[in-house]
């Protein structure tokens, strides 16, 4: 497919050569091009900003749980710089992911909140916000709405599934997933005068006096670290 611009046509639409194929995030390289915002687009003084309008190819969801919250956390990275590329807000992505279902059956990988639900979770903004927010995600391709009924209701429920855009091609902008699950600080709090014994491990912070008594004994330099370093993703 190749789509090309037209004049005055809202910034980041473009050639989209070398579509994203795949139904799923397995496999796929660790970097992504989309179409960044060109700089010769109208001004939008005063104006609501109008996103591109990307194809949504919904995911694969793999099988064992881990791998699908793996395949999650891919999502979240890709959408989020997407989202931010184009100027819509990641407050609904911060908090869409508390409710994607996970399991078997035809519901997996889909959420089902409401609107009252997300405005709450979202900062306690207002359903229209929720609204617009949606509306700007379907249209950049991170997510795909339908509608179903549940046996005994009487209104349809709405189901949010995840997608990547399908125009994630050669562009200006890279779109990168971490090497790894995460990563931690292993140092540990330097010693202060409210811990007598000067290991702070062993202290309620505040109340030096209050020192909880050491299971083994260890010292500061003895502990092993916080969580064991992770191999980057991809590695043999």
């Amino acid at each position: 497919m190749n789509r090309t611009a037209k004049k005055g046509a809202p910034p980041g639409t473009g050639s989209t050569d070398g579509a994203f194929e795949g139904g799923t995030l397995e496999g796929v390289s660790k970097r992504y091009a989309i179409p960044e915002p060109t700089a010769s687009g109208p001004a939008w003084s005063g104006k609501r900003r109008e996103l591109p309008e990307y194809t949504p190819v919904m995911i694969a969801w793999p099988k064992t749980r881990a791998d699908q919250e793996s395949a999650l956390r891919d999502w979240y990275c890709i959408a989020a710089q997407i989202a931010r590329i184009h100027g819509a807000n990641l407050r609904l992505l911060a908090v869409l992911w508390q409710f994607v279902h996970f399991g078997k059956g035809p519901y997996l990988g889909a959420a089902w909140p409401t609107n009252e639900t997300l405005a709450q979770r979202a900062g306690c903004v207002s359903e229209k916000t929720i609204k617009n927010d949606l509306n700007a995600y379907r249209q950049l391709g991170l997510i795909v709405s339908e509608e179903v009924r549940w046996p005994g209701n009487r209104y349809p429920t709405r189901l949010l599934r995840l997608a990547v855009p399908r125009e994630m091609a050669s562009g200006g902008m890279q779109v990168f997933l971490p090497q790894s699950d995460f990563e931690r600080e292993h140092s540990v709090p330097p010693q202060t005068p409210n811990c007598p014994t000067g290991q702070r491990e062993h202290c309620v912070p505040g109340q030096g006096e209050h020192s909880v008594p050491p299971t083994v004994e260890e010292t500061v330099e003895e502990r092993p670290p916080l969580a064991p370093s992770l191999p980057k993703r991809g590695a043999a």
